[in-house]
């Protein structure tokens, strides 16, 4: 009778085992509430910006045209700065569009080539295209995901750069 149990210890061991378990399952439901609540309550989108208050200021301000872009509804300004430096006047505006596309536009008078080799150095050149009677170089990146860019340099010397993961024909 030494190597037989009584029914009262395998209830016992039966009604721990059930409650360990129940213990582990709450607790595994309590860290993925906390992780999937806390993921829902970031944006992975950024606020959107007014965007068009500075265009309005840095037209009275830059010695060259800044256009205020005629966007669709569906982009959505997340980002805008500008500066003056010993390099000249430059500014920079960021949309997203829906959760994972992008274009920004940058305008600068200052180091012109500075600005294109900084950002645009990886991209190829495509042709060029024709916008309100102005011609337009068109670069591309090819990657994991094509990115496209529209460069003017006016006479003037100020550079227009319109640039993103859009076709050329949205960035038009």
């Amino acid at each position: 009778e030494h190597g037989t149990k009584s029914r009262g210890s395998v209830s016992a061991s039966l009604g721990q085992t059930v409650i360990a378990v129940s213990v582990l399952a709450v607790l595994i439901i309590a860290v993925t509430l906390f992780f999937s609540l806390g993921r829902e309550a970031q944006d992975p989108v950024p606020p959107a910006v007014d965007y068009e208050s500075v265009v309005e200021h840095l037209r009275t301000e830059y010695p060259y045209d800044v256009p205020m872009p005629d966007v669709p509804e569906n982009w959505r300004a997340t980002s805008v700065d500008y500066g003056a430096d010993a390099g000249g006047n430059w500014w920079k505006v960021g949309f997203v569009i829906g959760t994972n596309s992008f274009v920004g536009l940058e305008q600068s008078d200052g180091e012109v080539n500075s600005m294109l080799d900084d950002r645009l150095n990886d991209y190829a050149p495509d042709g060029s295209t024709m916008v309100d009677g102005e011609r337009w170089d068109r670069i591309r990146r090819d990657g994991r995901v094509t990115d496209y860019a529209l460069v003017n340099v006016s006479i003037d010397g100020v550079a227009t750069v319109v640039y993103g993961s859009q076709p050329y024909e949205e960035l038009v």
